[in-house]
């Protein structure tokens, strides 16, 4: 009888561990998506950068998903050509970042949308809540753990 409360405690602890697990950045959806950006910036692809930003006095009814955000914007900087310093500094900032799957519901208020050099045509976005911890790549939910919005409005705003 003992034996068979130890197999079961065993499997309900490997059970319980595994359903509380959340995929890490080991390869997933999300740094792929992430790779795939850093190699469309450093191979010269992506031309154009817009930074989208609502204010963290806004008040909404309800919360800002990616595609609220980019209608709803308050504040809105073009950056028209990427490229030198700053875009390795993106690309360095994209290949080292920290996430995982994240809350599917943040409370967008930043957007970074990259456009194509060449047609203007959108490669992809990243979108954070406010204090840059969770959001979206692309259409990813995902946790960012190394203050990727930091290090990336640091040098977009060419910040210190």
């Amino acid at each position: 009888m003992a034996f068979n409360n130890r197999i079961v405690l065993i499997t309900l602890v490997v059970i319980i561990g595994c359903g509380r697990a959340h995929p890490s950045d080991d390869g997933g959806p999300i740094r792929t998506q992430l790779n795939a950006l850093a190699q469309e910036l450093q191979a010269g692809r992506i031309g154009m950068v817009e930074i989208l930003q609502i204010s963290s006095s806004s008040i909404f009814r309800t919360q800002v998903t990616p595609e609220l955000m980019e209608k709803w914007w308050d504040y809105k900087s073009t950056i028209r050509h990427i490229d030198g310093s700053p875009r390795d500094k993106v690309v360095a900032a994209l290949k080292s970042a920290v996430t995982q799957q994240g809350d599917p519901r943040p409370d967008i208020r930043w957007g970074i949308v990259f456009y194509s050099a060449q047609e203007q045509k959108r490669i992809g976005a990243l979108y954070f809540d406010g204090p840059g911890r969770n959001g979206f790549v692309n259409d990813l939910p995902a946790s960012f753990k190394d203050g990727l919005l930091h290090n990336l409005s640091a040098v977009l705003f060419d910040r210190p």
